[in-house]
Parts: C-alpha cells; structure tokens; sequence
C-alpha cells in the first residue's frame, strides 16, 4: 500500500491527477493492478486516501498542542513551523494536497473540507485565547487572521524548492517573527529581543 501512495504522490506532483493513470501508478510501484484493487477502490480513493493521511497528521498534530499547557504564542509558534517546515520533508504531498483537492468527488472534498474546518476552528482558538489573555492585542477578527497565517505559510508550496535559497527553518522563524511582532501585545515579549 505504501509503494502505491508514494508513486501516486511523485506522479501526481509531477504530472497532476488527471494525467495520472492506475496503470502508471502501479508500474512505478512495482505492483499490479490486481494489488491496486486488492487495496483501493479507485484512483479516486487513493487521491482521498492521501488527503486524508496528510490532514490526519496536521489535525493530530494541532490537537496535541491545543491540548498543552503551552503559552497561545508558543502555540502558534509550533503550527508555524510545523507548517513551514512541513515544506521539506512533505513538499511533494503538500503540493498534491493543495492542487488536487478539488479532483475529489463531491463526498471526498466535503469530508475534506469538515477536517478542514475543524483545524481552522483550533486554530482560529489559539489566536482568539491569546487576545482574550491579553498575549496577544487586538489586532482584528480572529478569523481572518488566522486565515491568513495559514495562507501564508501554506503558500511556500508554490515556490519553495528545498535546497534553495534559506532552509525551511530560516523561512518559518522569519515567517514567525513577522506574524508575531503583528500579535503580540504590549505585554508580550518581541521575538526578535
């Protein structure tokens, strides 16, 4: 099964879902297509399949420290390089997770999109504790901000080819810096101090 993910996810980053057949799929694995349909259902499922572990992994990761006694700045903290880093060691699923999600049938995008809500929900959390505690000012509507964390960390799929330029580590403390110099409340330390 791991052999069909990975091959699914370089063909898919390379060539995209819909030019990418179960036929294609299998021989860079290795396998056949009885084994393919020995595990999946379809290439529908696959994509789905791929999503859904990726997401997994944010969700858990997220919940974990939504669960920690960290500060709401450490916090954010974490999801920033979590995210940024994530560009290194995931950026080909990233990639597929953010070009491909709307080749997912309608009940596998709706799914998505639920995970999806529930992650920008705990996240949207983090940021409104962090201003209900006075850590963080009251910069705005909290919604809107996190979106905007998310957006701008989640973009570096688009141009961040590893081995370039910075190391996903520069790029998420600056990222960092940048989102909490924005945040932080006159109470709150400045990161770069």
């Amino acid at each position: 099964m791991r052999a069909l993910v990975e091959s699914a996810i370089d063909l898919f980053y390379q060539r995209g879902y819909d030019a990418t057949s179960v036929r294609e799929i299998v021989e860079a694995a290795g396998l056949t297509k009885g084994a393919f349909y020995h595990y999946l259902e379809s290439k529908d499922s696959l994509l789905q399949l791929i999503h859904d572990q990726y997401f997994d992994r944010q969700l858990a990761r997220l919940e974990e420290l939504s669960q920690s006694d960290l500060s709401a700045r450490e916090k954010l903290d974490a999801v920033i390089h979590d995210i940024v880093e994530g560009l290194e060691t995931n950026y080909k699923t990233m990639s597929v997770f953010m070009r491909e999600r709307r080749a997912l049938s309608p009940e596998g995008f709706e799914r998505l999109r639920a995970k999806r809500n529930t992650y920008q929900r705990k996240l949207v959390s983090v940021v409104e504790d962090g201003m209900a505690n006075g850590e963080f000012r009251q910069a705005g509507d909290a919604k809107i901000i996190t979106f905007g964390i998310i957006g701008m960390c989640a973009w570096g799929q688009e141009w961040f080819t590893p081995g370039e330029s910075a190391t996903v580590e520069q790029i998420a403390e600056w990222y960092s810096t940048l989102i909490m110099r924005g945040l932080l409340s006159d109470n709150g330390s400045d990161p770069a101090a």
